[in-house]
């Protein structure tokens, strides 16, 4: 199932070990701000090794494909 949604919804897929898989986009652009990080909730008993499998830069985008480790 793909799934997109804010940082919370995203927390709580990785708090219920429901995530596969992250596609991630880098856009060439900088802002500052005090918006949260890519997840935002509980912290996660421990770290989740994921694996680079798919990296492609377009226009200055950068776009990441990770499999869980």
């Amino acid at each position: 199932m793909l799934t997109e949604g804010g940082p919370r919804a995203l927390g709580d897929l990785y708090a219920a070990d429901l995530v596969d898989e992250l596609c991630l986009a880098i856009s060439p652009l900088v802002v500052v701000g005090e918006e949260s990080r890519l997840t935002f909730g509980a912290a996660l008993p421990e770290p989740l090794n994921v694996r680079l499998e798919t990296a492609l830069e377009r226009d200055g985008f950068l776009f990441l494909r990770y499999l869980r480790g």
